[in-house]
């Protein structure tokens, strides 16, 4: 559950403080409730998509998952008919939303909790997403946004990504290897295309270390499941990456 709770949650209480007036909140509330999950292969809006390509060398098929709450109720995994049985090189195409329905979006090709998870919160302007290895970890991901650098994670020791295992401050390191960038056309490579190095994470070229707290500490928080972790804090070894840096493997 920790995995699931780092986006879906993340957001919703800041939408709401952005919104203004009662009949803004009763249409979003009308948009969250008409949304139907089955659609998300028609596109009715191209400029906020993401397209994802299948560069494994085997087929695939993508579940995606949208919680456990919301219109979609697909925790667990569903696999949207445009995602089924992708070939070696073969790609598809979904929607992205352009509000937040107090739910995310993950998509992964093994069964929960043995395989690397993209994750994504929609919202009005901007998207939080990251690649997240908390529930397993089978294929390397590459993720190219509209704006800004393109995010990398081939293997276990990926800096960008969430590190392996839900039962530790893993799944809240000092410095979240979250990324929020505008909306728009998102395209998501499975197994990394060939020329692909790991990207920094917010620690740089390490992985960023989780860092048990007691709760009432200062800058001590948790996510769920009983787990308090530092955030930020002098331990936590933040460092900024020039672009155009990798890491080397």
């Amino acid at each position: 559950m920790m995995v699931l709770s780092k986006l879906f949650l993340s957001v919703c209480t800041g939408f709401f403080l952005m919104v203004d007036g009662d009949a803004t909140v009763h249409n979003f509330l009308r948009r969250t409730q008409d949304y139907n999950c089955d659609s998300i292969c028609t596109i009715s809006d191209s400029s906020r998509t993401l397209t994802i390509t299948n560069n494994c060398q085997h087929q695939v098929s993508v579940k995606t998952d949208a919680g456990n709450y919301g219109a979609c109720n697909w925790s667990g995994g569903k696999t949207p008919p445009c995602l089924r049985d992708l070939a070696p090189g073969a790609h598809a195409e979904v929607q992205l939303l352009d509000y937040n329905p107090g739910w995310g979006f993950g998509w992964q090709v093994g069964e929960f909790g043995h395989s690397t998870r993209f994750e994504m919160t929609c919202g009005a302007d901007q998207y939080a997403w990251d690649v997240s290895y908390n529930a397993g970890f089978d294929i390397g991901m590459t993720v190219v946004p509209p704006e800004g650098e393109d995010v990398v994670c081939t293997d276990r020791t990926a800096p960008a990504a969430y590190q392996l295992g839900a039962d530790s401050c893993q799944v809240q390191p000092c410095l979240s290897p979250t990324f929020v960038r505008t909306l728009g056309r998102y395209e998501l490579f499975l197994c990394n295309r060939p020329a692909d190095v790991n990207t920094p994470g917010p620690c740089g070229c390490e992985r960023c270390p989780g860092l048990p707290c007691r709760e009432g500490e200062p800058a001590c928080s948790t996510s769920g499941g009983g787990l308090w972790c530092f955030t930020g804090g002098p331990n936590c070894p933040a460092k900024t990456s020039p672009p155009g840096t990798t890491c080397p493997q």
